[in-house]
């Protein structure tokens, strides 16, 4: 078993700074804190597997994998490493005014082949590693945040959308389909930028729009038809749950 090798330094650079870089052959069962750390912490499992908890939803993590520790989640956090095929894994701590950028990452993602920073040179490091470091950061960077950001750039349009279109017939599928994302994909991605479903989303635009046309007097039908609403009832049923009161009770206590 290879000792545990780690590394500490602060090149001081403002986008992405390597803190402190590692890697580790652990034992089977091996149960591991994360020490407190005010930046990004991103492991990745060279061989073997083990788990991943973060606030107490676990994680099966393999080979060709990583995980990823925002700031503040640290107390939140444990790692296993398998009792019959125990990990050998690799990590980097970094800060930087891109580091928050990170966080679209999903808590355990898979990392293209070659695109972990380098650890392989530990032994031998001199004073070059950070800026080394910096660069692999960079470019794990490219290859993992940079992508979803641009998802999250179709998720700022899908927004606007309905925003614009919340009296049409609008739907998860017609919208996945238009912006050629999975509807699952697009589910989490949406929810993940705005803290709300693609369907709560739309329900909150249009319970707006009802609001402002139930105050001028306007009538359950006509709110339905320029609402997106299927039907009178419909909105009527989804006002009622959404507010906890029907139209005209939500109505009679705004007069007041």
């Amino acid at each position: 078993m290879r000792a545990p090798i780690q590394l500490l330094f602060d090149p001081g650079l403002d986008d992405l700074n390597p803190i402190e870089v590692g890697e580790h052959t652990n034992y089977p069962d091996n149960f591991v804190r994360p020490k407190s750390f005010n930046g990004v912490i991103i492991h990745h499992i060279r061989s073997g597997c083990g788990s991943f908890t973060l606030k107490d939803r676990h994680y099966r993590v393999g080979a060709g994998q990583g995980f990823i520790i925002l700031p503040g989640q640290q107390q939140d956090v444990y790692y296993l490493s398998d009792h019959d095929d125990p990990w050998e894994y690799a990590w980097v701590s970094f800060t930087g005014k891109l580091a928050h950028r990170f966080s679209v990452l999903p808590p355990v993602f898979d990392i293209p082949e070659g695109s972990f920073p380098h650890t392989y040179d530990l032994r031998h490091a001199s004073e070059p590693i950070a800026y080394l470091l910096a660069a692999d950061l960079f470019d794990l960077y490219a290859k993992l945040v940079e992508p979803l950001l641009a998802e999250d750039d179709r998720i700022a349009q899908i927004s606007q959308i309905i925003n614009d279109r919340y009296m049409e017939r609008l739907s998860i599928e017609a919208l996945s389909k238009r912006f050629g994302m999975d509807r699952r994909e697009l589910s989490r991605r949406f929810k993940a930028q705005t803290g709300r479903s693609v369907r709560t989303y739309l329900t909150e635009v249009r319970m707006r729009h009802a609001e402002t046309l139930l105050q001028e007097g306007r009538s359950a039908k006509t709110i339905a038809d320029l609402c997106g609403f299927s039907s009178a009832s419909n909105f009527h049923k989804m006002f009622t749950d959404h507010y906890g009161m029907t139209p005209n009770e939500w109505k009679a206590r705004r007069s007041k």
